[in-house]
């Protein structure tokens, strides 16, 4: 078959996405708790795995079981070639161990690259920065872990606006929280799906076909590339039974933090700023943690005074029993 010049042109554009995924396990605190292991603090171990699919083939270096994560080296999508019409699909399974958890799905830090202008380009496009992220379109669901959206699946978005520069940019998403329960259980497997197209995605929710308009893409995205962070966070349900994935002010997290939403607390948090902390204390949210987290250095400048000592021996008694109620409590 002969390809009209127009076609020609559409299949040379070389595009690269990149999603890379990090895990972060959300206890008492924010503090010491860490990305890709799943262990934090609160007696919570969240584990992923995840099945990817290009063009309708299985991705092995992009499907792997059970594990800790290494952000940076697991990727769910990782692509050099995109060509308009590609599609894939790939499948995000939550594991959870020991406590119940409420599960949020993060997306961070997302860039567009221009890579350069290539001819094509330069005849649609005379603006700087890439434009990838406008031109693939995502879908995400509650899947049931065949890898198929289905009638009667939850959708997490992608049910109107479909771009990633939409959907994905900065956003959070519930797998399950207080408005979306109830909490994962431990030994409980939850399962996300994520359709993506480089075109037009239409998604038919009841007949659950997901299609993808090739001729929806021009060439403004010939050489760009888009990359961005994927999180998934787990905060114990039995600590914070009203927590929220997404609204301001929850504890640890949801956009705010601090004060239930309440500005302006006496600890100076800048709880309506989440993620860009305004406070008085030297604590940085310029720690690669998600919005509203922040890693605390133990020195404080608040209107109480808190700087760090070495712990008493009554100190060290209370922390014990506290320690020791806790471990009770969640095992």
């Amino acid at each position: 078959m002969e390809l009209s010049r127009y076609s020609i042109i559409k299949l040379t554009s070389i595009v690269v996405l990149v999603l890379f995924v990090g895990v972060l396990a959300l206890g008492v605190r924010p503090v010491g708790t860490t990305f890709a292991t799943g262990q934090g603090q609160g007696g919570l171990e969240l584990l992923i795995d995840s099945t990817t699919y290009y063009n309708g083939a299985l991705q092995p270096a992009l499907s792997w079981d059970l594990k800790d994560l290494v952000p940076g080296v697991d990727h769910f999508f990782y692509f050099t070639d995109v060509k308009p019409g590609d599609t894939g699909i790939s499948t995000i399974s939550v594991h959870l161990r020991k406590n119940p958890a409420w599960v949020c799905l993060d997306f961070l830090n997302l860039v567009d690259e221009e890579n350069g202008t290539s001819e094509p380009e330069a005849l649609v496009d005379s603006t700087e920065g890439g434009d990838l992220s406008s031109e693939l379109e995502f879908f995400a669901w509650l899947d049931d872990g065949d890898n198929t959206f289905e009638v009667g699946e939850e959708p997490l978005f992608g049910t109107s606006s479909q771009a990633a520069a939409v959907v994905l940019g900065g956003q959070t998403y519930a797998i399950t929280d207080r408005n979306n329960g109830p909490a994962q259980r431990p030994n409980q497997t939850k399962y996300v799906g994520i359709a993506w197209c480089a075109g037009d995605l239409s998604v038919d929710l009841d007949t659950a076909e997901i299609t993808c308009d090739p001729l929806a893409m021009g060439n403004e995205a010939q050489t760009d590339s888009m990359s961005l962070d994927i999180s998934l966070r787990a905060v114990p349900a039995g600590l914070f039974p009203g927590y929220s994935c997404t609204e301001p002010g929850g504890p640890l997290g949801g956009p705010g933090r601090g004060n239930n939403g309440h500005g302006n607390d006496d600890d100076h948090n800048d709880d309506s700023n989440p993620g860009h902390s305004n406070d008085e204390d030297d604590d940085t949210d310029d720690d690669g943690l998600p919005p509203g987290f922040v890693k605390d250095d133990n020195h404080h400048n608040d209107d109480y005074t808190m700087e760090w000592h070495k712990p008493t021996k009554e100190e060290k008694k209370q922390s014990w029993l506290a320690g020791w109620s806790f471990f009770k409590k969640f095992n």
